[in-house]
């Protein structure tokens, strides 16, 4: 055999690298289609994770309200119960597209006394958060008002100006010895 052929036998011509042009064609529709599924779904998911803060922390604040509510405090030296606190808020004074480090227990705070006895101090927020007491004080309530507190939450997720706004209530139980959550938690621009 000759010599060249015999080399050529033994030394197979190297693959080339990299992916043809119909293979790269695939790899780009296959990456798109991936993507023009996922990604609607994505952004859902993370507006609606941002919404999840403001309903936490409704409820977070119910609760504390209600174990305030149920709780013996010390007023004009007598102890008492079915107390509410004034109302607290907005805090912080205008929401935020991204967490902020939000202190509620600082002196210049609107309500700061309510944020403190319900065990605020500070956390990273997006949204501005009020609670709004229409009956404060202590004691059994003549006729109690519906709602007798509303906690609210307001924020501008996209930061267009368009503000999304989530509330919560609670009235005092037909025996006035604690709170019961409103029905519904209402919405308004959800996701703006």
């Amino acid at each position: 055999m000759p010599a060249s052929i015999h080399s050529i036998a033994k030394h197979p011509r190297p693959r080339r690298a990299g992916l043809s042009l119909v293979e790269s064609a695939a790899l780009f529709g296959l990456t798109g289609v991936v993507l023009a599924v996922f990604v609607p779904a994505f952004v859902s998911q993370l507006r609606l994770s941002k919404v999840s803060e403001a309903t936490e922390q409704l409820a977070s604040l119910h609760a504390a309200v209600a174990a305030y509510y149920t709780a013996d405090h010390r007023v004009d030296g007598k102890l008492r119960r079915m107390c509410l606190p004034e109302s607290a808020g907005p805090m912080p004074a205008a929401p935020a597209v991204y967490p902020m480090e939000t202190d509620f227990a600082a002196a210049d705070v609107p309500g700061r006394a309510t944020w403190e006895a319900l065990g605020l101090s500070s956390a990273q927020v997006r949204y501005s958060y009020q609670v709004i007491v229409a009956s404060p004080g202590c004691g059994p309530r003549e006729n109690p008002p519906r709602p007798l507190i509303t906690f609210r939450a307001e924020g501008d997720l996209d930061g267009d100006g368009v503000r999304s706004l989530l509330e919560r209530t609670a009235t005092a139980a037909n025996d006035q010895q604690s709170l019961t959550p409103g029905p519904i938690l209402r919405v308004r621009q959800r996701v703006e």
